[in-house]
């Protein structure tokens, strides 16, 4: 997976959220040649899940993409891990973007 991210380095930009100290998060933002923005590449470490921090990367990743073209259109990809715990439906994360 490094290899297939580092291919994309240059139009791909990388982000990292760290607590303490400790890269906690990261997301990937990408800025294609028609214009869309993307934000992909979300993860957060179970550790520190449900404090805010993929949706705070993604709001920073999306301020970032709309402060250079205000009406482009941005595609977020989500894909929800199967948590044994977690209920049917969306998750709240899932449901506030």
């Amino acid at each position: 997976m490094i290899t297939i991210l580092r291919r994309k380095a240059g139009t791909v930009k990388f982000y990292l959220a760290a607590l303490a100290g400790q890269a906690v998060a990261y997301a990937s933002k990408v800025e294609c040649p028609n214009g869309l923005g993307m934000i992909e590449d979300i993860f957060t470490l179970p550790v520190a899940r449900d404090r805010g921090i993929a949706s705070a990367l993604i709001a920073n990743i999306l301020g970032r993409l709309r402060a250079e073209i205000p009406d482009r259109p941005v595609f977020l990809g989500l894909m929800r891990a199967k948590r044994p715990s977690a209920s049917t439906g969306a998750s709240a994360f899932s449901r506030s973007w």
